[in-house]
Formats: C-alpha cells, sequence, structure tokens
C-alpha cells in the first residue's frame, strides 16, 4: 500500500505524519524547539534548523519502516512568515515569523497605495504579512536585499528545498505577499511598493505537482527520488482540511501559539474593519480566514513549565475564574477587535493561580465567541465549533469553550495541521482535496453545553466585553451582543 506525507512546520515545532491510502495514520514525528523574542514586536527563527529537524524527523520514521512507499508529500507552514533566498535558494537572514510586528510604517503604506492605484485585495495590509516585512527589509537591510533572488514564504521555501526547484507559492501564502487572488497574479502596484514582480514565486493551486524530490533531498530526508511534490496551504488551512471544513457553514478554530479561525464560503468577503480575510480556496470557493494573538503563547508566557493536566483539574474544581483576563501574549491586535496599541490584562482579585489559570481559559473562549459573532454577521455558521492544535487536547478546555459559545465543539482524532498536509498529498489533485478531507476526518464525540452553564458563561462574557469598551478596544454593534 502506498503512503503519503504530510509536514507542519509552525512557530513552536515541526510535525510530521505518515497515512495510507484510506487516510490511517500509520506513523508520526515531531521535534519541538523554543521560543525567542527579541523584544520590540521583533520574531525570527533560523530557517536551517527548521530544515534539520524535518531531516531528523524522517530519520526517525525511516528507521521505523521504509520511506520507500511513499508516493506523494507536501508541506503546511505558518502564513505571512518571511524569507528572502539568494540564488542557491538559502535564506539570507533569519525568518520573519508571522507574529513579527516591525513594520508598521510599511504595511501603512502599502494600505494607502492600494487604496489609490487598485487593485481591492479585499484586505487591509498588516504589519505582519509578509509583504510588510519585505518592505522593512528592503529599507532597513540593504546589503541582505540587494543579494535576494527570491522572496518567500516559509512553506514555499521548504518545498524548494524538497524539489530543488526555485520556488512556487500557492493562492493561500501568496495573499499576505499581495497578490490579487482574483486574477491569480502579482499586480503591478507591488513595483510602487519596491517589490518587483521577478523575485516573487509563480502562483498554483494547492496540490499542484511541483515535480520530485532531488537527489540531495532525498539523501538527506530518506524519501525516494520518486516521490511527487505538491503546493501546499498555510497552517491554519492545513487545520481546516485536516478537520473536514470543506463546506460553507463548517468553522474550525485552531489554538497554538496565536488562535486563527477559518472556513468556506461562496463568495469573497470583502471587509477592511472586521479583520476577516479571504484566501482563494483549493476547490474554486472562498476561504475566510481570521487570526487573534490571544492564544497559546499568553499561557505558555504566563505559566512557564507547568503540568496543564494538572491545574486543569483543579481549575474545574474551581468552576469559573474571579478574573477577567484578556490573553493577549504581544502588544496589539487585529481581531476580533483590531487595535495596536492594545495589551493583555487580568482584572480582578485571583485566589491562587489555579484561578489565574482558569481565567486565561475563559479569555481565550471569550476571544473566540466574539470571533463568531464577527464571523456571523458576513457568513453562515451552522454545526458544532471543530478545534484544532493545543488547545484541543484540553477536555475541560472544550467544555468551557462549548458553554461560552453555546454550541457544541468537537475534536477531530487527528488535531495537526501535518493531517492536512497528508490529505492534500494523497489526495493528489487540487479537486480531489475536499472529498479526500471528508474520507479521512473522523471526530470524537462532542462536548455539549449546559443550559445552566451557557447562562453563566454568557454573563461573564459580557462582563468581558464591558471591560473592552471601558478600554477602547471594542466597540460592539447592536445586532452582535445575542449569544449564539
Amino acid at each position: 500500500m502506498n503512503h503519503f506525507v504530510g509536514i507542519d512546520v509552525g512557530s513552536q515545532g515541526v510535525r510530521i505524519v505518515v497515512i495510507d491510502e484510506i487516510g490511517k495514520i500509520v506513523s508520526s514525528a515531531e521535534r519541538k524547539w523554543a521560543i525567542i523574542n527579541l523584544g520590540n514586536n521583533e520574531h525570527e527563527q533560523d530557517p536551517n534548523h527548521w530544515w534539520k529537524c524535518i531531516c531528523d524527523c524522517l530519520q526517525e520514521l525511516s528507521n521505523e519502516s521504509s520511506l520507500s512507499r511513499v508516493l506523494r508529500i507536501s508541506v503546511v507552514a505558518t502564513s505571512g512568515t518571511l524569507i528572502l533566498l539568494d540564488s542557491n535558494l538559502e535564506p539570507l537572514h533569519p525568518a520573519l515569523m508571522w507574529n513579527d510586528k516591525r513594520a508598521v510604517i510599511e504595511a501603512k503604506e502599502a494600505n494607502e497605495v492600494f487604496l489609490k492605484e487598485g487593485p481591492n485585495l479585499g484586505l487591509e495590509i498588516r504589519p505582519t504579512f509578509t509583504l510588510a516585512k519585505a518592505m522593512w527589509m528592503k529599507r532597513n537591510k540593504a546589503e541582505i536585499w540587494n543579494q535576494t533572488k527570491y522572496v518567500v514564504s516559509a512553506g514555499d521555501w521548504l518545498i524548494s528545498k524538497l524539489t530543488g526547484q526555485s520556488p512556487k507559492t500557492d493562492f493561500s501564502n501568496a495573499l499576505k505577499t499581495g497578490a490579487d487572488l482574483t486574477t491569480i497574479s502579482w499586480p503591478e502596484t507591488l513595483s510602487l511598493l519596491g517589490i518587483d514582480e521577478e523575485v516573487l514565486p509563480p502562483i498554483v493551486a494547492p496540490g499542484t505537482a511541483l515535480g520530485t524530490v532531488s537527489n540531495a533531498a532525498s539523501l538527506q530526508t530518506h524519501l525516494p527520488k520518486t516521490c511527487v511534490v505538491l503546493a501546499g496551504v498555510t497552517d491554519a488551512m492545513g487545520a481546516q482540511i485536516a478537520a473536514g471544513v470543506v463546506e460553507t457553514g463548517q468553522w474550525v478554530t485552531t489554538i497554538g501559539t496565536g488562535l486563527s479561525i477559518k472556513g468556506n464560503t461562496a463568495k469573497r468577503l470583502q471587509d477592511f474593519s472586521s479583520g476577516l480575510y479571504s484566501h482563494r480556496a483549493w476547490n474554486g470557493q472562498w476561504s475566510v480566514s481570521a487570526t487573534s494573538h490571544c492564544g497559546g503563547d499568553s499561557i505558555n508566557q504566563r505559566f512557564p513549565d507547568i503540568d496543564i493536566e494538572e491545574y486543569s483539574a483543579t481549575a474545574k474544581e474551581i468552576g469559573q475564574s474571579s478574573i477577567l483576563v484578556l490573553p493577549l501574549a504581544t502588544k496589539g491586535e487585529y481581531f476580533p477587535f483590531s487595535n495596536p496599541t492594545a495589551i493583555g490584562f487580568e482584572k480582578g482579585d485571583p485566589k491562587n493561580l489555579f484561578d489565574v489559570f482558569l481565567g486565561y481559559l475563559e479569555g481565550i473562549a471569550f476571544i473566540e465567541r466574539l470571533a463568531m459573532e464577527t464571523i456571523q454577521e458576513f457568513a453562515k455558521v451552522s454545526g458544532p465549533q471543530i478545534s484544532m492544535g493545543g488547545g484541543a487536547s484540553n477536555p475541560f478546555w472544550l467544555q468551557i469553550r462549548a458553554e461560552t459559545l453555546g454550541r457544541p465543539t468537537v475534536r477531530p482524532f487527528e488535531t495537526s495541521s501535518a493531517l492536512g498536509a497528508a490529505i492534500v498529498a494523497l489526495a493528489g489533485d487540487p479537486t480531489a482535496i475536499s472529498a479526500t478531507a471528508k474520507m479521512v476526518s473522523k471526530y470524537h464525540p462532542a462536548f455539549v453545553p449546559d443550559e445552566k452553564m451557557i447562562k453563566q458563561r454568557n454573563s461573564r462574557y459580557q462582563e468581558f466585553l464591558a471591560e473592552l469598551v471601558r478600554l477602547d478596544y471594542w466597540h460592539p454593534k447592536v445586532d452582535i451582543l445575542a449569544p449564539l
């Protein structure tokens, strides 16, 4: 039986899964690394370390069972991460990560130029976008920029490492570099911002075959040279595919370093103020994305080296936290509210650290609900909220989130974006991804909210919203304050 490999490179590590022809996971491996914050909203990582960890994982898997049966492979990685490559396809500088916000001035300029010159990209360019970071590098690291042959995202480079060929990018990764996804092209406006098309890779559909594993990569990874490498997607879209969220009305939340929500719509959503933006999906529809900086990183920073299971068990006995928490790990937020100067808060008098921990779990659940209420203004929401990422591994937290949303939450058996990449590989063609995802995705029993707890969580949620209003972080629209 043939095998198919999916690779997910995130902020905190790499995970690789191998599946068979019916989508069953036959093996997996992962490596973790520490997140280093350089301060001043700067976040960088060494891409070569990612590649080493990928090779180490594949070595581990090949020791367990030969990889000779691997027919196809694909990669997902963080959206908005910037890598500048030289003519040998090697990184010239550490990667500017998805949550790096140094390019504030450049993002503002890009929005002004696109507003004046067009085309309408259907979103607001932010400091975290690949385009803004590329502009920053050109202005502040001229010696690096002058050697730059290609401007790529994390996944683009990793796929080039596998094929040994010049990079290509997919619809989902091209979005944050300024692509016009209506025409699937690089707009001429980019040249006015100093980014010439010659440094940008061609744009292809997710799941497009891009070549086979090169001789050099085969030696490093133990993958066969006959293995076909397919264009991937962003990590959030990988989670969406892995969760089987391929029809309109379905939505998936991924809680990792941040909090990301995705779902499909028939039409493109275009609303700068909402914080929502639309990727071109693999199936010709649109995949709506929204990312908050209120996620797992806030818990990691506040509670380093704790036993999550122990803290969750004790927090469960407390029931509801004494404090209100905005779990914002960095300065500034763009969804579900936009405020570049916002900072996290802990309001109230906690009984102990377990009480504070519970406040963080509730705070992220509040952000998820506010996000879904914002989405519900523009798109259909139906069925349970599917949960992926590290946040899906905590049953108590899933129950809190169900009670906060007022709808069931459900967790797939496999909660990593790596499975999404493996599904892309198994599909073998962009048109087969949706059907393949439906076949592969399996779920645990749903967490169903109790009506009494829905009311309690809602009361606390309204207090949370009131605090956001008081701080001038967010202001309500009359029609979104009702429970979902």
